[in-house]
């Protein structure tokens, strides 16, 4: 697979948790969102399988349907044309919500990607959806 990414105005909702209350951001819990974010539009399903919470597994099922829904939303958006904001933040429950919002080449608005991660280090939920579909930030 091509290191691109896509979705057009359907949502890929994989899980989301309860909205997380503002607190700190730290430039390790950026660069976990990035990394997660990368190895999505790499390709790296496995690498993101091995960091899944049992949860996020159980809905997802398998590491192809993985791979099916980077294919879908990569020849939906395309490539990463600018990132215009990110953030990560950790809510009451210990959970830190990563938000990155970015404009696509071929997405006709920009692209909202919500990671949720647990103190483990473990991905309990994750959406990639147009900006008009998202939930406000927290």
């Amino acid at each position: 697979m091509t290191p691109r990414i896509a979705c057009g105005l359907t949502a890929v909702t994989l899980l989301f948790a309860a909205p997380l209350a503002a607190q700190s951001e730290s430039p390790d819990s950026l660069a976990l969102g990035r990394k997660f974010t990368g190895w999505f539009v790499d390709g790296y399903a496995d690498s993101l399988w091995n960091v899944m919470g049992e949860g996020t597994r159980g809905r997802i099922g398998s590491i192809e349907n993985i791979e099916s829904m980077m294919d879908q939303i990569i020849d939906q958006i395309g490539d990463e044309a600018e990132v215009v904001s990110e953030s990560a933040k950790f809510g009451d429950d210990g959970v830190l919500e990563y938000r990155r919002l970015s404009e696509y080449d071929l997405a006709p608005e920009p692209i909202v990607w919500i990671w949720r991660i647990n103190d483990e280090g473990k991905i309990v939920g994750v959406r990639i959806l147009p900006e008009s579909q998202a939930p406000p930030a927290n």
